[in-house]
């Protein structure tokens, strides 16, 4: 039997990480979608910030997609990401059915797939967003991933203060806060952003590449980041 295999981008963050969690938790709630045999994936080793959420709510990492063999017949959902730039390798372009992504759209496909794009501050956002419209009746996540909801949400946004957050966001933050029984949002938001900045483990080379991605703008751009709260 075919599978379907769920993969954010390269250098995950935690929203990748747990944008393909929360989504294989959808379709394994929800037979309709048809897909039983859907795997999470992760194509790099996670960062601190994520490793560390995931012992926070004694949740495994997602296999990494190295160790997987995907065969000719399986299906591919890429989250948190579309531009062939920041795909993991291992799989044929012609396998990916799905894209659920909040980034800007670069696509150049052979054939039509569904594609589920919001302008909002996570992909985690719009994975809740599903498990709340379907079928006109709410999928409600566990304690655990409604946690790792809400971490996701509030790491992509900045703690709900970037310019890309909207209403929606804040919004689902606060619902899945609630059901994870996290009382407050920026005491957890710093919490977060600590476990983010901890760069004292890693070496110069591996704090550049810790969290970037390459654009296409007229030519390939790296473009990485660093985060700090503290002195």
């Amino acid at each position: 039997m075919s599978k379907t295999y769920i993969i954010g981008h390269q250098k995950p963050d935690t929203d990748s990480v747990v944008s393909a969690l929360a989504l294989e938790y959808l379709f394994k709630q929800a037979p309709s979608f048809n897909r039983p045999n859907a795997q999470a994936l992760i194509s790099d080793p996670v960062n601190s910030e994520t490793q560390y959420l995931l012992d926070k709510f004694q949740v495994e990492a997602p296999q990494l997609l190295s160790s997987v063999k995907i065969s000719a017949e399986d299906q591919v959902i890429l989250v948190d990401h579309n531009e062939a730039s920041q795909r993991a390798s291992g799989f044929e372009e012609s396998q990916i059915s799905e894209i659920i992504d909040h980034h800007k759209v670069n696509l150049n496909l052979n054939r039509p797939i569904f594609l589920n794009f919001k302008a909002w501050g996570s992909t985690t956002s719009i994975i809740y967003f599903m498990m709340k419209r379907f079928d006109n009746q709410s999928i409600v996540p566990s304690k655990k991933l409604a946690g790792l909801m809400t971490a996701a949400i509030l790491s992509d946004t900045i703690g709900l203060k970037s310019p890309t957050t909207c209403e929606v966001d804040q919004k689902y933050a606060q619902q899945l806060a609630k059901i994870a029984q996290i009382e407050d949002l920026d005491e957890f938001s710093l919490e977060i952003f600590k476990a983010k900045s901890n760069i004292t483990h890693l070496s110069p080379t591996a704090i550049v590449k810790n969290d970037y991605k390459v654009f296409e703008f007229a030519q390939p751009t790296f473009i990485g980041q660093v985060e700090t709260v503290e002195q």
